[in-house]
């Protein structure tokens, strides 16, 4: 006959307790559980979530709280190896038989760190350290960082040959003051000799450059959300010049007097957001138009001169026929007269013109007693 589960769970007895009142504890189990989360597994592909450096940091500190020893190590580490990782590492210790991971656990972080370390691991590693110059785009903080990586890695490989950094520190800080990628703070170094530098003081500098950068106002990104009316309302001012054929002067107030809420028109994404040459063409629109008043106003002064001095012309010149100027400025210029159009005399005195008698006769001149 087959026992058939039952729906019901088994009661639970409580625990006895005495007439003394003390608890009888015979029927307590008690499961201890370990509070030591192990670190993820590690495959040395696009899928990990962190670096080989960060992962051998996660498993010594997890290898410390289960207190393991030195011969548990080995395969405690490769137990949180999978895939390409945990065959590289079983193929390089295959290959060199003279390891014992067993006795020397710290091989298996050695063959992971040269397979799949983001920093090179070759044979000069103050080469290599010397090499590390800054990215396009880099900050500087990402730099310092950066550099100070590099020179952990080439004082472990050094180490590895029996040799080590003398003063990583003032290495540092030699590369980072002689290849500062931020001109602000770069300029700041200045002050004084690259070797005079410490670690702390360029540290500070660093913590002072993140606090400025944090208090500067956003840069704007000509979106419609983020860029100010005058903006759009001069692109639009712009565009409608460009559409109309008048004169200068009365679309250059519009553009520049109205106010940016009388402009708010709907346009499209193309006006809202002109390139670089678009921009420096209006820009150079508006100046060419600023500067047409200037010049007429320079220039009409001169030209009202020449009018006051140069009567109208309304005829050709009787002595040339030019219509370039009149007779009364031909005569003025060759001191010709302008009855008979000759030299040597003027009108006043020209034998050609016809006096009256009277106007001929000199007054006499009375002498006053």
């Amino acid at each position: 006959m087959h026992n058939v589960p039952s729906n019901h769970s088994s009661p639970v007895h409580a625990p006895h307790t005495c007439s003394g009142g003390c608890l009888d504890t015979s029927r307590l189990n008690v499961v201890v559980q370990s509070d030591v989360k192990p670190p993820p597994f590690f495959r040395g592909d696009h899928a990990d979530t962190c670096t080989v450096h960060e992962w051998e940091d996660l498993m010594q500190s997890y290898l410390r709280r289960r207190k393991c020893s030195i011969a548990d190590m080995y395969d405690a580490i490769t137990s949180r190896l999978m895939g390409k990782a945990r065959d590289i590492v079983k193929v390089s210790l295959r290959s060199n038989p003279d390891i014992d991971p067993y006795s020397h656990p710290a091989a298996v972080f050695d063959i992971l760190k040269k397979n799949f370390s983001e920093l090179p691991y070759s044979g000069m590693p103050m080469a290599d350290f010397y090499s590390t110059l800054p990215k396009t785009d880099e900050s500087a903080l990402d730099y310092w960082v950066r550099l100070n990586k590099a020179i952990d890695v080439a004082d472990e490989c050094l180490r590895r040959q029996g040799r080590c950094v003398e003063d990583m520190s003032a290495e540092v800080v030699m590369m980072f003051v002689t290849h500062c990628p931020d001109p602000h703070l770069s300029l700041s170094f200045k002050s004084k000799p690259a070797s005079k530098w410490s670690a702390s003081e360029v540290q500070e500098r660093l913590d002072d450059h993140q606090r400025d950068l944090r208090r500067r106002p956003p840069v704007c990104q000509h979106s419609p959300s983020t860029c100010s009316p005058g903006y759009v309302a001069f692109t639009q001012s712009t565009a409608q010049f460009d559409n109309s054929n008048v004169q200068p002067e009365a679309t250059l107030h519009p553009v520049l007097h109205q106010p940016p809420a009388a402009v708010a028109l709907p346009v499209n994404r193309a006006e809202e957001e002109p390139s670089m040459r678009e921009v420096v063409s209006m820009l150079n629109k508006v100046i060419t138009l600023c500067s047409v008043p200037q010049s007429v106003s320079h220039h009409r002064q001169p030209q009202q001169r020449q009018q006051l001095s140069q009567p109208p012309v309304s005829s050709p010149c009787r002595v040339c026929s030019s219509t370039d100027h009149s007779t009364f400025s031909h005569c003025r210029l060759l001191k010709f007269c302008r009855h008979c159009f000759q030299p040597g005399h003027f009108k006043s005195s020209c034998p050609g013109v016809t006096r009256p008698a009277a106007a001929s006769a000199q007054p006499s001149r009375v002498p006053l007693n």
